[in-house]
């Protein structure tokens, strides 16, 4: 594919760099991205808490990741030379009980086999170097010494919006509300505000709601939005170099600023669609976090 129109719904960080790597790959087509809100005050990317990471159990994943990390440190040579996101390569800490060890231990191996830098901690190791963990339910964690951290999320759509637009990439501030289909292929994307955006290919990056943009195709999607709340807080602790940790109970915390950002998931009774609902759940922090 090197010509033609393409048409993004959702002008986030992923829509954004779909049609910057598009540009930057030789297409020489057009690229529309139909974003709502162009002040991303609501959007996904915006209010992330914007961290990556090398420990999951999928080796895509961690593959995917290690793109990412070069990616994000060697920003300025992609995004142009101001372009600055603040990543802060500072690890993952991820505790373990007796009962998950040995998949653990699994997803370990494989993780540094596929080239992830990631160290296993016992329990005397995670005293030593971190006295001030409660290790009672703890009986091993493990670290990642790279490619693992937190930045600016922000920062990161600026400089990818710029350089997207830079190569030529047009936005247009409207709410996508429906495809046409003619013989069995997207001919159009249709917005709340009567614009009709001829399309030969048209790319899903909705976030949250792309579940709602596949349906205008009667394809289900299992995406959906979910409510997740941090909270900042400060604590009688240097975070100057911690990492960011992860509790077995779900908990999650790591520095920002002079204290920290931490959050957890909330009873699945009350995790619910939360279309539309950006007040946070206020009551998590004392009851459950």
């Amino acid at each position: 594919m090197k010509s033609g129109r393409v048409v993004i719904v959702g002008g986030g960080i992923i829509g954004t760099l779909v049609a910057w790597f598009l540009k930057d790959q030789g297409y020489s087509g057009t690229v529309t991205v139909v974003e709502r809100d162009s002040s991303y005050q609501y959007s996904s990317t915006a209010r992330s808490a914007a961290s990556i990471r090398m420990q999951f159990g999928c080796r895509v994943n961690v593959e995917l990741s290690r793109f990412g990390a070069s990616f994000l440190r060697n920003i300025g040579e992609h995004l142009g030379n101001d372009a600055e996101i603040n990543l802060r390569e500072q690890g993952y800490l991820i505790l373990g009980s007796s009962d998950s060890i040995e998949a653990r231990r699994n997803a370990f191996n494989m993780q540094n086999a596929s080239g992830a830098s990631v160290e296993w901690l016992d329990q005397s190791d995670l005293a030593a170097r971190y006295p001030w963990l409660a290790l009672d339910h703890v009986a091993f964690a493990t670290q990642g010494l790279s490619g693992e951290g937190w930045f600016d999320a922000w920062g990161l759509l600026r400089a990818a919006r710029a350089a997207a637009i830079a190569r030529g990439v047009r936005y247009v501030t409207e709410e996508a509300c429906d495809f046409v289909v003619l013989a069995d292929r997207l001919d159009e994307v249709r917005t709340v505000q009567g614009g009709r955006y001829p399309a030969d290919w048209v790319v899903n990056a909705a976030g949250a709601q792309s579940r709602s943009v596949a349906n205008w195709l009667a394809i289900e999607l299992p995406v959906g939005p979910r409510k997740r709340t941090v909270f900042h807080f400060k604590a009688p602790l240097d975070n100057q170099g911690l990492p960011m940790l992860f509790d077995t109970s779900g908990a999650w915390f790591r520095p920002e600023g002079d204290g920290f950002i931490g959050g957890i998931q909330p009873d699945i009774s009350v995790d619910t669609d939360a279309e539309g609902d950006f007040e946070p759940h206020h009551d998590l922090f004392e009851d459950r976090f």
